[in-house]
């Protein structure tokens, strides 16, 4: 770089290949940078679960795969040049390493391989770990976890890499690139999200603030366009996603869990469409529920939306005020253009008293854990039993969820019961 510059101030020709090399350079930081945006996540996910530093994960990988661009990376998913070893009942895939025959001519290895990237990085962590394993590698698990330079040395120490320069590459990397940043991150406890999550027994990918579902395609290596299908063209394949957004990566169901809700209350300009999301349901499902309905129609607030197919006569009905009680078991359309009336009409719109266990409960999906979480509001008249009865659980595992719990409920408080 000296070189260049000195040629440039003086006016001098630039060797060609001086500037060949120094393209050759910008390409591959490029490239190094666009692999970390893409998996600097799972690197700091994996830091979390298992204590491998983030800026570690990284490195390797950069080193291992030529920022993402080698065979086994691009052919395999294998991003760590894991081989598959005598226990390894996945899939393979042979290449030419570094083993040879008898006369020195180079034989086939064979190697590990994965359905997607994220399948890569929890088994580089796996196999670390393996308790066959611990002499070789069960000393690093001491080390500080921002101890890059020892997590470096220490894997070139057990043989991780032939090669004998593998620590002072690895260093470099993460010196270069500033990946020590990342374990940072995680041990000042980051606000992080499950990568993956079931809803009603479909698998969902929580999107990144600014990701979108051609980046998920092939993080999952998952047909985009079937990412639009699975996802009832909620979003395109290239619109910035937010964070926590649910992106089903397979198909999701037609009808819910036996004791999931049976009815949701929108929530203002919710839609049918965003309702299916949150539930884990096709959209058409939903319509079939709720005959009538358009599937990207805002909904009003508290306009109820079944989840599930229920006779009329056995649906929870409405009490209106200012209208007559006979109202109170229309079909859910009519009633609710009455309730619309009634309220222009500055009257109140009220649920009966008596409430079905599904107009009490609410289900989220918890943005840090990615766990589903059922909700019961309480009513008048219920007790602890009779909730946990409803939801087919015990007093004491409500009262577990709900630390705070006094031995009294009231009406209006909201308590966790899955």
């Amino acid at each position: 770089m000296v070189r260049l510059l000195t040629c440039v101030l003086l006016g001098w020709a630039v060797p060609t290949e001086l500037l060949s090399q120094k393209n050759s350079d910008a390409l591959m930081d490029s490239l190094r940078e666009d692999y970390i945006r893409r998996y600097k996540d799972i690197a700091m996910e994996e830091m979390e679960r298992h204590g491998i530093p983030a800026s570690i994960k990284l490195a390797q990988a950069l080193l291992e795969t030529r920022a993402g661009t080698s065979e086994l990376a691009q052919k395999a998913n294998n991003h760590f040049g894991l081989k598959c070893g005598k226990n390894w009942q996945g899939e393979t895939y042979a290449k030419n390493d570094d083993e040879f025959d008898a006369k020195g001519r180079p034989v086939l290895s064979c190697f590990r391989k994965y359905g997607h990237v994220v399948a890569s990085y929890a088994d580089h962590s796996a196999f670390l770990l393996l308790p066959e394993k611990k002499q070789r590698y069960g000393f690093l698990f001491e080390l500080d976890p921002l101890d890059y330079r020892g997590w470096a040395e220490g894997l070139q120490k057990a043989g991780y890499s032939p090669v004998s320069h593998y620590a002072e590459r690895l260093i470099f990397y993460i010196e270069h690139h500033r990946l020590y940043e990342y374990d940072r991150l995680v041990q000042e406890g980051r606000l992080a999200l499950k990568r993956i999550a079931t809803v009603n027994g479909a698998r969902m990918v929580q999107a990144r603030a600014g990701e979108t579902l051609r980046a998920i395609a092939q993080l999952y290596q998952v047909p985009v366009d079937s990412l639009v299908l699975y996802n009832d063209s909620l979003y395109t394949s290239d619109i910035s996603l937010q964070v926590g957004d649910p992106v089903f990566i397979e198909p999701k169901a037609e009808a819910l869990e036996a004791l999931a809700p049976i009815v949701h209350r929108a929530e203002k300009d919710q839609t049918l469409r965003h309702i299916a999301q949150r539930y884990g349901l096709r959209t058409a499902a939903l319509q079939r529920f709720n005959p009538g309905l358009a599937a990207d129609a805002p909904l009003p607030a508290n306009r109820l939306v079944y989840l599930k197919a229920a006779p009329l006569e056995k649906r929870p009905a409405l009490a209106l005020k200012s209208v007559p009680t006979k109202r109170d078991t229309l079909p859910l359309a009519e009633a609710e253009q009455s309730a619309g009336a009634a309220h222009s009409s500055s009257s109140v719109c009220t649920p009966v008293a008596e409430k079905t266990s599904s107009e009490s409960a609410s289900t989220t999906i918890n943005m840090r854990t990615g766990e589903v979480e059922i909700y019961h509001r309480v009513s008048a008249g219920d007790t602890l039993y009779s909730i946990a009865r409803r939801y087919q659980t015990t007093p004491e595992r409500i009262r577990r969820l709900n630390p705070d719990l006094k031995e009294v409920i009231r009406p209006g408080q909201t308590l966790r019961v899955q």
